[in-house]
């Protein structure tokens, strides 16, 4: 086999290539392989001679392009370091032929070739195009966000639970792995109170004795489980549907049909207020599709009309003179018309109800209605009744109000409003969710666009009305953001808005519909997000610039000496930065900061004594002051008291008044070697103390070293004011 042409293979070669010169920062084209020029559209003319930067640079249009900036860095360590340099997937827009820029998204190797000396000769920069994987896993969030948006907004309570089992593999527990808003308005619970956490930690053991076992079996047998239950917890009739949803794991549907049952309850109970005044042969009807009955004192029917025989699949010689209970009628059932009947003769009026009733037609509801029937002298004779089915009707209503219920449920409770508007007459109809989406005065109402328009924000009022105009006039959708004043409080509230357009297929008039809603919550915590990030930043560099300072400026015989003098540095701003976050960044107390770092010497020995009153140390002192004491102490055990056995260290703090409220605390040390006169040089704990409390607190410092041992005393003004001093300063000022 000869020599391989590698020019050929280059020119050949499926994956994209581009060669370029190490004249940083130019990185000027030198070859081109036809793969790179079909994945970037590009001609060979066009690129080779050129400064790869001004080939392809930032597309101009995108404010946050960092294409450019990312590409020159990685030639720029390539050609430092003389290895390969790997980069992430980036997004680098690259220019159309007919002008304008493509979204492209690439993985791209920057290779160094080296010469026989060892420097770099050539670059080689190899992308692979990976825009369509990106766009598919773009697609692929959105809908994940979008089945979350239905599981959010959905009228029923749905739960995701996750078994626990015991050591025998019987379930004992479960916990909550999700819940929706409509779990939390059904269940009377917050999910922040039961996600992650197991059901007996959440609900009374009467309860969790119940559902426990409940669903522990849907999960092992993969039986789904439909019941109904009273949930004393949230005071609510529920309706629960559970299935299992993969092994170990059981979703749960919740309805709550409070208002159903409340409904049954106020039937039954009006059963004692329903007054008929009809007689006998006036009562029934032979004819009626209704079913016709009398009964006689004693509970037994004297007669029964040919529906009723049909409905019980009886003859009338098996009916007559038998009572419900006699006829087949459910123990409950039969109770229910016995009280009723001896109702009816006690107070002589007529009783209504409702009732379900298992006959040959199958389980139907039926209205019925009780009559007394008098005699000639006033007393009760009988008692007539008639029966009609209202299944149907029953099973219309209730589907209504149920669908009413729900729709109204969950506009109000997601803080939205629907709408529908007639572009032509100016008219709009809202759902009754709008005064408190609106934020209306009492008994205001929303009938026209320029009603709603009214209440736009002045800066949004303009904008919005272009948009209402332009989509009335071509019968466009619109989703969009925009504040108003509501007029109950004057206070500014942010809306979003979708709608859509039909048009009547008989007139070819317009219509539109929408819903808006309330996210002035989610702006707010949008604005507190972005201002958290802001203040984590600037501590964050705050904190990288003590470290930085503390590494470059110690110094030590050894690498464990240096190894433990940076650490206890580094540690000292670890506990001020704890004692801060503790209290939420408002300041710490500066005793626990004095005993952080004494600890190992605050006993029943007495060799350290602390005494003053509680200071909080605003957070811009905490960490310097900190720094300042670490570095006392540090030398106290190094050098000074804290270094013998007899050695004592006391700490003395007052604080006085005044615009800059005065820290003063006093460090003394006894019983320490004795000190013959200062040191003869300042290490790095003397600049810390000048950097810290001079230059960046504005305070003073002062040592003195008397025979029994150092005194050192510190002034700090605590106000912002006199942080201000320090401006610009950080532990860094030591240098």
């Amino acid at each position: 086999m000869g020599d391989l042409d590698y020019r050929h293979l280059f020119a050949a070669s499926p994956a994209p290539f581009l060669v370029v010169a190490p004249d940083a920062p130019r990185f000027t084209i030198r070859e081109v392989n036809s793969a790179y020029l079909a994945a970037t559209g590009r001609t060979r003319d066009a690129l080779i001679g050129r400064g790869i930067f001004e080939a392809f640079p930032d597309n101009p249009d995108d404010a946050d392009a960092t294409g450019v900036a990312n590409l020159r860095a990685s030639l720029e360590r390539a050609l430092a370091t003389k290895q390969p340099d790997v980069m992430p997937v980036q997004k680098y827009d690259i220019p159309r032929p007919g002008g304008g820029f493509e979204e492209r998204w690439w993985d791209p190797v920057n290779t160094p070739v080296l010469n026989e000396s060892g420097e770099v000769t050539t670059l080689i920069h190899h992308v692979t195009d990976v825009t369509s994987l990106r766009r598919t896993e773009r697609a692929l969030g959105e809908s994940e966000a979008r089945w979350r948006e239905v599981f959010e907004r959905m009228g029923e309570g749905f739960e995701i639970d996750e078994m626990i089992l015991g050591p025998d593999g019987r379930v004992v527990d479960f916990h909550y792995v999700d819940v929706n808003a409509a779990w939390e308005r059904q269940s009377g619970f917050p999910r922040e109170m039961v996600i992650g956490r197991r059901a007996t930690e959440v609900f009374p053991p009467e309860e969790t004795a119940f559902w426990v076992p409940l669903f522990g079996q849907v999960a092992q047998t993969g039986e789904p489980a439909h019941i109904e239950r009273y949930f004393p917890p949230a005071q609510r009739w529920l309706e629960v549907l559970a299935y299992r949803l993969e092994a170990g794991r059981v979703a749960v549907l919740l309805r709550d049909v409070t208002e159903r049952h409340l409904a049954e309850d106020a039937l039954r109970r009006s059963q004692a207020e329903a007054e008929r005044q009809r007689r006998l042969y006036e009562a029934i009807l032979n004819n009626t599709p209704d079913l016709a009955y009398i009964f006689d004192l004693g509970h037994r029917f004297i007669y029964a009309n040919e529906g009723l025989l049909r409905t019980w699949g009886r003859s009338w010689d098996e009916a007559i003179g038998k009572t419900c209970l006699e006829l087949g009628y459910p123990d409950w059932h039969a109770a229910v018309h016995d009280r009723e009947i001896e109702q009816v003769i006690a107070s002589r009026q007529p009783i209504r109800g409702q009732v379900p009733f298992t006959g040959t037609f199958g389980r139907r509801i039926y209205d019925y209605i009780f009559v007394p029937v008098l005699g000639a002298d006033g007393q009760v004779e009988a008692v007539a009744g008639t029966t009609r089915d209202v299944t149907e009707q029953q099973q219309i209503e209730a589907a209504l109000r149920e669908s009413q219920a729900r729709l109204t449920a969950a506009l109000s409770a997601a803080k939205m409003a629907s709408w529908r508007w007639d572009p032509v007459e100016d008219r709009i109809a809202f759902s009754a969710t709008a005064p408190e989406v609106f934020g209306l005065l009492p008994g205001a109402t929303l009938e026209s666009s320029a009603a709603g328009q009214s209440l736009l924000h002045p800066e949004d009022a303009g904008r919005h009305r272009a948009l209402v105009r332009d989509a009335a006039e071509r019968g466009a959708a619109w989703h969009t953001e925009f504040r108003i004043i509501r007029p109950r409080d004057g206070k500014v509230a942010w809306l979003e808005e979708r709608a859509s357009a039909e048009r009547d297929v008989t007139t070819g008039e317009l219509r539109m519909t929408g819903l808006v809603w309330d996210i002035t919550e989610r702006k707010e915590a949008e604005e507190r997000q972005r201002l958290l990030s802001r203040e984590v930043d600037h501590r964050a560099k705050n904190a990288l610039a003590v470290v930085q300072s503390a590494l470059r400026l110690t110094r030590a015989e050894d690498l464990p000496s240096y190894v433990q003098a940076v650490t206890g540095r580094v540690s000292a701003l670890a506990r001020a930065q704890t004692l801060l976050a503790e209290d939420q960044w408002h300041g710490a107390d500066l005793q626990a900061l004095l005993e952080g770092e004494l600890a190992p010497f605050i006993g029943a020995d007495h060799r350290v004594v602390l005494d003053g009153p509680r200071v909080v140390v605003p957070a811009h002192a905490a960490q310097p002051i900190a720094m300042a004491v670490h570095e006392l102490a540090t030398n106290a055990v190094k050098y000074g008291a804290l270094s013998v056995p007899s050695g004592r260290v006391t700490a003395l703090w007052r604080l006085e008044g005044g615009p800059a409220r005065t820290l003063y605390l006093r460090w003394t040390e006894t019983g320490g070697p004795p000190v013959a006169s200062p040191p003869s040089r300042h290490g790095f704990g003397s600049r810390v103390l000048e950097g810290t409390v001079r230059r960046q607190l504005g305070g003073t410092v002062s040592r003195v070293w008397e025979q029994a041992g150092l005194v050192c005393t510190i002034e700090v003004p605590l106000d912002r004011h006199a942080a201000a001093l320090g401006a610009g300063s950080d532990v860094a000022a030591a240098d």
